[in-house]
């Protein structure tokens, strides 16, 4: 009976492994440069000046490390690549990472104030607050990013979402969503199929999808916004704007400053107030204008049909149901006009469609 539980125990010890821990000394500002043939990374963040690679004991012959300066080199080609975290690396806080794994996951656990540098060829990418500059690469998945001081976002087959960003930012991904938060400066969104979604950004801005919505709540500064296949929503529109839209709405629940904006497909919805100030143009090819013009506004209106959509003035005045009064009816060309304004009407919106309805409320 003894002699069977000794096989046992060596069996069982011969098929346990057992982790193994690495250990340099480093000072703040460093460098991590760390590198996969293929497997996932997950990091740690801790308060002691020191890098920890921690291994299963019989994959340590894969591990290459080296320390030279306040740079610490990991190199890993695992032998076995199943589930699980491949490699554990816990660093201090203030720390610059450099990371690539040709097939796996990247986990930053916790917050860094150093730059990130991170690619990886098949897999996700989370982590906490990066209060550098975030450089981050994805072949196939999702990246979900707390608040970072700058960076160049990208996914090849997943969605992007951001917190915060200080200064500018650049996100493009082929095929997901794409959500960001709040940008300090410059925002630059393309997505090739999915959905925008920002809450505010303080610089100039490009946001173009191929194929979803953009729902946008502030914009400040000169910016684009193009959907080839979807509706754009803005909540403030400051700035100057333009808005290209192929086939769905345009909606702005408070308009700031100029804006030039199309649809061919959709309806434009607009809100204009007392903060108003500026020169807009709005243009619908088969949709309908709902538009409601504060008293409070400072603001002139016009609006223009296609002329050979009606039989005659009154068949024009049908078509808009203004709570203004429309102080004149012109006629230039092939397009038939009417205008009122508000208080001095200082400032300026023109509408005009091929095909629709014009609605117009105080």
């Amino acid at each position: 009976m003894k002699s069977f539980l000794l096989i046992l125990t060596c069996l069982f010890l011969l098929n346990t492994s057992y982790a193994k821990d690495i250990t340099f000394k480093v000072s703040k500002g460093g460098n991590l440069d760390a590198a996969l043939n293929v497997g996932s990374i997950k990091v740690y963040v801790w308060n002691k000046d020191e890098v920890k690679i921690t291994i299963d004991d019989d994959e340590a012959s894969n591990l290459k490390t080296s320390s030279s300066g306040n740079t610490v080199k990991v190199n890993y080609n695992p032998n076995n690549t199943g589930s699980g975290d491949d490699l554990t690396i816990t660093i201090p806080s203030s720390f610059n990472v450099k990371m690539m794994t040709n097939a796996g996951d990247v986990i930053i656990e916790g917050n860094l104030e150093g730059n990130v540098n991170i690619n990886t060829a098949g897999g996700e990418v989370k982590a906490g607050d990066i209060k550098g500059d975030a450089k981050i690469f994805t072949g196939g998945g999702d990246v979900n990013i707390g608040s970072i001081g700058s960076g160049n976002i990208s996914s090849a087959g997943g969605d992007i979402k951001l917190k915060n960003v200080e200064k500018d930012v650049l996100v493009k991904c082929s095929g997901g969503d794409i959500v960001v938060e709040n940008v300090n400066n410059s925002a630059d969104l393309n997505t090739a199929g999915g959905s925008i979604l920002l809450n505010f950004a303080g610089g100039n801005s490009n946001i173009t999808t191929g194929g979803g919505n953009i729902n946008i709540g502030k914009l400040q500064k000169k910016s684009s916004v193009n959907t080839a296949g979807g509706d754009v929503n803005i909540k403030s529109a400051g700035g100057e704007l333009l808005i290209q839209v192929a086939s769905g709405d345009i909606i702005i629940n408070d308009l700031i400053g100029s804006v030039k904006a199309k649809t061919l497909g959709g309806d434009i919805k607009v809100n204009i107030g007392k903060n108003y100030k500026g020169f807009s143009y709005f243009s619908t090819v088969s949709g309908n204008v709902h538009s409601v013009v504060s008293p409070d506004a400072n603001v002139k209106v016009n609006v223009k049909m296609k002329k050979n959509n009606f039989y005659s003035e009154d068949d024009f005045k049908e078509s808009i149901k203004s709570e203004y009064k429309l102080n004149s009816i012109n006629k230039s060309g092939i397009y038939i006009e009417a205008s009122f304004s508000v208080n001095q009407g200082n400032n300026g919106v023109s509408y005009e469609l091929n095909n629709g309805e014009v609605y117009i409320k105080k």
